[in-house]
């Protein structure tokens, strides 16, 4: 986790499983990078999520401007704007690199689309995918359908832009098929959507994560997808649509978890048994809108520790950075 405020360095707060360091440099207007000593070798990808600390009145946005490695680490480039496409001066990020392809090929999925723009359909580069390598297929401008032939359980994806101009890349849905390969074997269907900061869709690269099982192995994981109804102000997720467990087993028996209004545009997302605090940030937080209309979200402060649950606060807005009440939005999260 990065905190920039004006006219100070950069505050970091970072873990990395292999004992190197992290460092951050805001290197240009509305740009860092960030360096992860000690990934010397390609491949990979990474997710972003914004934070807005509370009282914050901008609201702003960041994305992946480019990543790879060099000679001593993986250096990755962030870029933020403000909601009037400017570049951002103060902001918070959080960054999750994953490059670990030892899991079950059911549990972790990931790549990165160096660029969005191509004809009919496509299988990302074996040096940029983990796990199993999907078909992208280019159905509309802006528009992604992934295929992967492994229809893995409860998962839930998230898409992070790639771009060095203003774009989000949102989930639309997921959902198992019968394979386009092969007809014969059921599929897992993940639709990705990518707006600019009009709301208009652009074709843009991303990188992706479908996760059943965090990355970390057993520190984890956890992560859902928040279904809204506009006449209530309580969230609540189906079991099949959530996930709260450690090696398969339930953390504090219970596999289900509710949310409720913090305020009127910030919703809790409440996680019994796992602890909060920096603690989850250590477990990569990533967390978007679930939608076809280009809404960003973002998570206020880190994550926090309150009545034995780990506590995330999301907040979002549309395109053009109008804040949105929190009862007709939904997202998906991963810990």
């Amino acid at each position: 986790m990065v905190v920039q405020l004006a006219g100070l360095s950069p505050s970091v707060h970072s873990y990395q499983s292999n004992g190197a360091t992290t460092t951050v440099t805001h290197a240009a207007a509305g740009l860092w990078s960030v360096r992860l000593g000690g990934f010397t070798a390609g491949g990979g990808t990474v997710q972003l999520t914004q934070y807005l600390e509370t009282g914050n009145v901008g609201h702003g946005y960041c994305a992946l401007d480019s990543f790879g490695p060099d000679l001593t680490g993986t250096v990755v480039n962030v870029r933020c704007w403000n909601d009037n496409w400017s570049p951002s001066a103060e902001v918070t990020f959080g960054l999750q690199f994953n490059n670990s392809k030892v899991l079950p090929a059911t549990q972790y999925e990931a790549f990165t689309l160096a660029s969005g723009s191509f004809a009919g359909s496509v299988t990302p580069p074996a040096g940029a995918v983990i796990n199993h390598a999907p078909l992208v297929t280019h159905t509309s401008v802006g528009h992604y359908t992934v295929e992967y032939q492994t229809a893995a359980a409860n998962p839930f994806p998230v898409a992070t832009a790639l771009s060095s101009t203003p774009k989000v890349c949102n989930i639309v849905d997921w959902v198992v098929g019968r394979s386009t390969q092969l007809p014969g074997v059921k599929a897992r269907f993940v639709r990705v959507a990518c707006f600019d900061f009009a709301g208009v869709a652009k074709d843009t690269g991303f990188t992706f994560l479908m996760a059943s099982e965090s990355p970390l192995g057993a520190v984890g994981p956890v992560g859902g997808r928040v279904l809204t109804t506009p006449a209530m102000n309580v969230w609540t997720t189906p079991t099949n649509d959530n996930l709260n467990t450690t090696g398969g087993t339930p953390k504090a028996n219970n596999s289900f978890f509710s949310t409720f209004a913090y305020n009127t545009y910030t919703t809790d997302i409440a996680v019994p048994g796992f602890p909060g605090g920096f603690g989850l940030l250590f477990n990569a937080d990533a967390l978007e809108s679930v939608g076809d209309d280009g809404t960003r979200c973002s998570l206020e402060d880190p994550p926090v520790q309150r009545d034995g649950s780990a506590h995330l606060l999301v907040f979002c807005t549309d395109p053009k950075g109008i804040t949105l009440s929190h009862v007709v939005h939904g997202g998906t999260w991963n810990l």
